[in-house]
């Protein structure tokens, strides 16, 4: 079986009007992930809906790196939007958007099984600005300490890659 998980991760948030929700939707499950999917370094996608707080919509891609976003191929798409892409984008359509692009840093590997797994049903999301002088003490507690007590569960822990920050 081929892998599903890789080095990189895009996570894509956005709210949208209401009124587009219906055609947004339709745009990113039948189109967009499609052609994401469709680019090589892409191993896996799954969109989320907010249970509790926001932006409503979450959209995660699995990435072999995270060089995979700067890409020839996916920066061939973002060039080349077809149509329904220019008219239903989050870029173009969100009344918040947040795209951050993110490289794996521990665990360093991942077992086979691990690897090889379809994306998570659910998902927790905790997002944090830890001040620059605090992120390597910060990193090495949460990476010796907190990750190893949910060694089971499959936790990664990422780093957000400069350039993509929406």
């Amino acid at each position: 079986m081929a892998a599903k998980k890789g080095d990189g991760l895009l996570m894509v948030y956005s709210e949208v009007p209401e009124r587009y929700e219906e055609e947004y939707n339709a745009w990113y499950d039948t189109e967009h992930i499609p052609e994401r999917l469709s680019i090589p370094g892409v191993l896996n996608a799954a969109r989320y809906q907010a249970i509790e707080g926001g932006p409503k919509y979450l959209a995660c891609y699995e990435l072999a790196s995270p060089e995979t976003w700067h890409s020839d191929a996916w920066q061939q798409w973002l060039s080349n939007p077809t149509p329904w892409s220019r008219r239903m984008s989050p870029t173009v359509i969100a009344t918040k958007f947040i795209r951050n692009l993110y490289r794996r840093i521990y665990p360093t590997t991942v077992p086979k099984e691990t690897a090889e797994a379809e994306m998570a049903p659910v998902i927790l999301v905790g997002r944090m600005s830890v001040p620059e002088a605090l992120d390597a003490k910060f990193n090495e507690a949460y990476n010796s300490e907190r990750l190893p007590l949910r060694a089971h569960s499959g936790l990664h822990s990422c780093t957000p890659v400069p350039g993509c920050d929406g």
